[in-house]
């Protein structure tokens, strides 16, 4: 059971750090689709430009990734933090990361981030 386990962070921990491998050196960003909302109604949600917002990230273009998305930021923190509790599993850093209240404070983040994201979009329609 135990090796099942190691062996499953270890899949997970290699598949992260290649996509991010991958994202930090490609030259550009691949063509990727456009959300359904966005492609079938015409309407942006609050998640549109998470991508792109994170490949300029990778690729330290900050203030081109809050203008994509805002949450690209987060996403980068949260694979990071996943990164962490990977690699020093069983370590107090590690437990500490996992806690319910750095759940909620991600959480949390989210919704401002989308709240933020969203009222952006109102504000360029207008």
């Amino acid at each position: 059971m135990e090796s099942r386990l190691r062996m499953s962070r270890s899949c997970e921990l290699i598949i992260i750090v290649a996509i991010l491998g991958y994202f930090t050196v490609s030259p550009r960003l691949m063509n990727i689709p456009l959300c359904p909302s966005a492609y079938f109604g015409g309407v942006l949600c609050p998640t549109c430009g998470i991508t792109r917002a994170t490949w300029h990230l990778l690729h330290g273009h900050v203030s081109d990734a809050w203008n994509f998305n805002p949450i690209g930021f987060l996403v980068l923190l949260i694979l990071a933090r996943r990164l962490v509790v990977l690699s020093l599993y069983n370590h107090v850093i590690s437990r500490w990361l996992q806690s319910e209240n750095v759940d909620r404070i991600l959480f949390a983040t989210f919704l401002l981030f989308g709240l933020i994201r969203s009222f952006r979009m109102v504000l360029a329609a207008n």
